[in-house]
């Protein structure tokens, strides 16, 4: 079977949509399944064709990474056996790979030809959230805009209220900004940390930076305004790029940091001016809540009083949620989430498997000595998330790698 060919402009546009797609899982009202699943269609039908010379070499990574996916499938089942619970909730990892992996295939296919770099791939992912912190902006604040795309995309979002959760379509009536697909609430970490360690990176190799300035500018204002917990990835990234300047002492380290002083100042002055009131309140909480050490004391408090048996620390309880939204002994902790249901060693099967993923990324061109720090913050951010809520990054990792084998040709600098 010949695949069907597209112009470099039209496959790059496409690769846009795409992406959007595939970070943020965008539900389409018209199609029962995410839309992300449908890319997966495409990517099996180029894999499967004979011109597509995929090695056993380069799956070789892949096969064993699924094995992990199918270590901890078992090990959930066993748990779930044991504790004679009905929650499956590691099939999903299988399940999950095998679709992440053939819809990556068809993004590799369409960067073919787009993306010939490392640094290539970082900038497009930098546009790509950025352009959706935008589109999340307008729905904030245009009623009519928010309306005309509620009929199109699944926008489906939910408040607290006296204990009880109210669906609400008015994208308007929040405290705060909701976004696209998972780019709602705390959901937003993954697609904004990506964004923003891709866009450090990006500040740190090109040339040409003022537009990933003004893009990283607006994910970062974006990504605070949808969760406060996206300062996390705002000032690691910064941090990223200081660390790269500082590490070659080339004297950039003391102009990159006036430049992000006054980018950092600009960006509070515009939040002060052009945010509503409630969206500026709802921040100033974050501030409030430091200086008197209320989540801080609300956390210990919560981890001195929740006890583990001996049972469930190291082979769970086998039980996340109960009933649609509260999750079991009511955790919030993402580390403790999964030792609530697969005991501490499902937990290390599941670190294992985003460092395993990791350290491939980082191997794919050891000629990059920025690689290693661009994965090692995206893995403390991993960490640092953990302790927020439960979060899957391994979709976004899987992008990243995949990329590498299946689209980046040449692992050098276009600047």
């Amino acid at each position: 079977m010949t695949p069907f060919r597209m112009t470099k402009v039209v496959r790059y546009i496409l690769l846009i949509i795409c992406l959007l797609i595939y970070i943020y899982n965008i539900q389409l009202q018209a199609i029962p399944i995410a839309a992300k699943t449908l890319l997966a269609v495409p990517g099996f039908i180029y894999f499967t064709d004979k011109k597509s010379k995929v090695t056993y070499q380069k799956l070789q990574k892949y096969i064993k990474l699924f094995g992990v996916a199918l270590l901890l499938f078992l090990w959930g089942l066993f748990t779930m056996v044991i504790n004679g619970s009905d929650e499956m909730l590691y099939l999903a990892y299988i399940k999950n790979f095998l679709l992440w992996f053939f819809e990556v295939y068809f993004l590799c296919h369409l960067a073919k030809g787009i993306v010939s770099s490392f640094l290539d791939l970082c900038k497009i992912i930098t546009i790509v959230v950025a352009f959706e912190s935008l589109l999340a902006l307008c729905l904030k604040f245009n009623p009519s805009f928010a309306e005309i795309v509620s009929n199109i995309v699944e926008m489906k979002v939910y408040q607290v209220s006296f204990d009880n959760y109210m669906d609400t379509s008015d994208l308007t009536d929040f405290s705060r900004i909701i976004g696209f697909g998972n780019a709602v609430y705390f959901g937003v970490l993954t697609s904004c940390t990506l964004g923003l360690i891709s866009g450090a990176y990006v500040l740190y190799h090109s040339k040409s930076i003022f537009i990933y300035i003004v893009c990283y500018i607006i994910i970062s204002i974006v990504s605070i305004m949808t969760a406060r917990i996206a300062v996390v990835p705002v000032v690691l990234g910064l941090a990223l790029v200081l660390f790269y300047h500082a590490k070659e002492r080339n004297g950039h380290v003391i102009g990159t940091t006036i430049l992000i002083s006054l980018s950092a100042f600009v960006t509070i002055h515009l939040a002060q001016t052009f945010l509503p009131d409630n969206m500026l309140e709802w921040q100033m909480e974050l501030f409030g809540n430091m200086t008197e050490n209320s989540e801080s004391e609300r956390l210990q408090e919560w981890l001195i009083n929740t006890k583990f048996e001996n049972k469930t620390l190291f082979i769970g309880d086998a039980h996340y949620k109960v009933g649609d939204f509260a999750y079991y002994k009511n955790v919030d902790i993402g580390f403790y989430r999964q030792i609530f249901y697969s005991g501490l060693i499902g937990l290390s099967i599941i670190l294992y498997y985003n460092i395993m993923i990791l350290k491939y990324i980082k191997k794919s061109d050891i000629s990059d000595k920025s690689l290693g720090p661009y994965v090692s913050v995206l893995f403390i951010c991993y960490l640092i998330s953990m302790f927020k809520g439960d979060i899957n990054y391994v979709e976004l990792y899987l992008l990243v790698l995949m990329m590498f084998d299946f689209s980046i040709k040449k692992n050098v600098l276009t600047k």
